[in-house]
This record gives structure tokens, C-alpha cells and sequence, in this order.
């Protein structure tokens, strides 16, 4: 690294309300799509919308995930994902609401105070799983 770039800060994101989400693997079904938030911009949250395929074990979790392809392509088209990661779309689902306004008070303030698009770094994609950060923290995984 040269001695005249500006370094950045990484942010990582260690979010509760994904950590102590309790949902059911059924309450996300085949051909649906969920969003997963990866980040904020304009003081909103962002993320990326997936297709639900089919039911997939998330070891990570050690629950019966989901796995989930990505619409647009790219190297990884499909992972698996638990469904604590997931949020509705399209569909009135107040569970998936409730949650992302959890996320909202917990995420937001953490990614304000600089202009553009911030990651939350929360989330990596793991042998092909989908693995937050809190999740791999208490099975001892490095990040």
C-alpha cells in the first residue's frame, strides 16, 4: 500500500437481531424471493433479493435452511442460507417487517456519519453457505 492512499475503515457489523431471530424453516417456501441486508446507503438499508429454491441444511446453523439463487448470476449463483437471514418480499409478512425494523435501529446508526454505500461485513459466503458473522463467532470459525 502507498503511503499517500487514504486508508478506509472497515466496519463489520455484529447485529443482535439476526443473532436472536427465531424462525420457522417453513415460513419461507419455494419460488419466493427474500431480501438480505448487506449494508446502507442514504441512510436506509440495502441489500440483495434471492430466490428461494429449495430446503438445503445450513451447517453453519445446524438448522434446515434454504437454498436461495442469486437472480443477476455471478460466481456464486447459489448458497444456502438459514432462514433467520432471510426477510420477505413482495408479501405482507409482519414477522419479516418487525425484523427489519429491528435492523433498522441497530444497523443504521452504525453506518452513519459517511456519504455513499457501506457494507455492513456481516455476512460471508462459506463452502457454500451464507454465514453471519455472530453465527460463525460462537462456532469458534475464524473470519
Amino acid at each position: 500500500m502507498e503511503e499517500d492512499q487514504p486508508t478506509r475503515r472497515m466496519t463489520i457489523i455484529v447485529d443482535t437481531p439476526t443473532f436472536t431471530r427465531r424462525v420457522d424453516h417453513d415460513h419461507f417456501a419455494p419460488g419466493e424471493q427474500v431480501l438480505i441486508i448487506l449494508g446502507a446507503k442514504d441512510g436506509a438499508l440495502t441489500g440483495d433479493v434471492f430466490d428461494v429454491v429449495a430446503p438445503s441444511w445450513h451447517q453453519a446453523t445446524d438448522v434446515d435452511g434454504w437454498r436461495v439463487r442469486d437472480p443477476r448470476g455471478g460466481t456464486v449463483s447459489y448458497f444456502t442460507a438459514a432462514p433467520k437471514y432471510l426477510i420477505h418480499t413482495g408479501v405482507d409478512c409482519s414477522p419479516c417487517v418487525d425484523y427489519l425494523r429491528q435492523l433498522e435501529r441497530w444497523v443504521l446508526p452504525h453506518l452513519t456519519g459517511e456519504p455513499g454505500q457501506r457494507d455492513t461485513n456481516s455476512y460471508r459466503i462459506v463452502d457454500g453457505e451464507l454465514v453471519h458473522i455472530a453465527d460463525a463467532i460462537t462456532a469458534d470459525e475464524a473470519w
